[in-house]
C-alpha cells in the first residue's frame, strides 16, 4: 500500500515502479536516502542531469538534512519529465 501523498502526476503503477526502486536502495529501511545517491536513482529512470543541475539538487537536499524520501524523489523525477 502506497502512503505517499506529494505534488506530481504519476499513475499508481509508476509510483510503484519508483518506490520499488527507491525501496531497493534503501538498504537500512528508514524511508531516506543520502543525497548522494540522488543522480544514481535519476540515472536509473532514464533522467540525467548536467552537473550543475545535480549539484544545485544535491544541496537543496543538503538544506534538509541530507537525505531525501520517495515524496522528493517524486517530486524530482515529475518536474525532470515535465522539462
Amino acid at each position: 500500500m502506497n502512503k505517499q501523498k506529494g505534488r506530481h502526476r504519476f499513475t499508481p503503477e509508476e509510483v510503484a515502479q519508483f518506490q520499488f526502486l527507491f525501496e531497493f536502495h534503501d538498504s537500512d529501511e528508514d524511508g531516506l536516502l543520502a543525497s548522494s545517491l540522488l543522480g544514481r536513482l535519476l540515472q536509473l529512470t532514464g533522467i540525467t542531469l548536467l552537473e550543475k543541475e545535480l549539484e544545485n539538487k544535491v544541496n537543496q537536499l543538503d538544506l534538509k538534512g541530507g537525505s531525501f524520501d520517495l515524496n522528493d524523489l517524486l517530486e524530482i523525477l515529475d518536474s525532470k519529465m515535465r522539462d
